[in-house]
């Protein structure tokens, strides 16, 4: 249950702290937190369905994952195929957050949570509207709008009995609902987004432990380590 879905608690930094066992939601928190406290460079970086940890300057940027305590490259995470070149234009994926975007990501977090304990509401669209004004290419915010949109087309036409879509002009309130859902949904394809499936998640994430992963893993270390003695 790597994603929460049966247990919310799996994703918190607090569930971390206390059994030492954490995923790539919980762990690249506790990174930046601790980072944050030590005045290091670092910030926090997107993923479908993921995220990982950046830190460096203007002439090199290091990847570090740290589910697994390797560096990576942003080269790595696009291998998981589900990262398009509009997304990464779109910035959705892959640039490092500035920490009033991670802050307002957070009400992304406390809306799942919301929801997997009482479904949808108008707390939902609360949370993501406002996610947007401070972080306005956040994915899960634009997501959970959708989805919203989505839950309430599909509770209207229950209402009507589920008619044809070639009937909805009879019903205005079925048809406005679904019209905008489909303007909304087409927003999101425009962002470059793609769902990635839980199982091509994880099968991507076990090739971080790929001899051409660990390769990559020390040319990176050693990049690091020749800018620190450089110093």
């Amino acid at each position: 249950d790597i994603f929460g879905d049966n247990d919310q608690t799996k994703g918190f930094v607090t569930k971390l702290m206390n059994t030492k066992i954490g995923q790539c939601h919980s762990m690249p928190l506790i990174y930046l937190i601790l980072a944050n406290e030590l005045n290091a460079n670092a910030y926090l970086s997107l993923a479908p369905n993921h995220s990982y940890i950046k830190f460096g300057n203007q002439y090199q940027a290091y990847g570090f994952e740290t589910t697994n305590g390797t560096f990576t490259s942003d080269e790595w995470i696009v291998a998981s195929g589900y990262i398009s070149p509009t997304a990464i234009k779109n910035q959705i994926y892959l640039a490092p957050l500035t920490q009033e975007q991670v802050i307002a990501e957070c009400l992304i977090d406390l809306e799942e949570g919301m929801d997997f304990l009482f479904g949808k509401s108008d707390f939902s669209i609360k949370c993501a509207e406002t996610t947007l004004k401070y972080f306005p290419n956040s994915i899960g915010a634009i997501l959970t709008i959708n989805n919203v949109s989505v839950a309430e087309c599909a509770k209207t036409a229950k209402k009507y009995k589920f008619p044809k879509e070639e009937e909805y002009a009879k019903y205005p309130e079925l048809k406005k609902q679904f019209d905008e859902m489909i303007e909304f949904e087409m927003q999101v394809e425009g962002t470059g987004y793609q769902k990635m499936p839980a199982e091509q998640y994880e099968k991507w994430q076990q090739t971080a432990n790929e001899e051409k992963q660990r390769r990559e893993h020390l040319k990176l270390l050693s990049k690091l380590q020749e800018s620190a003695n450089e110093k």
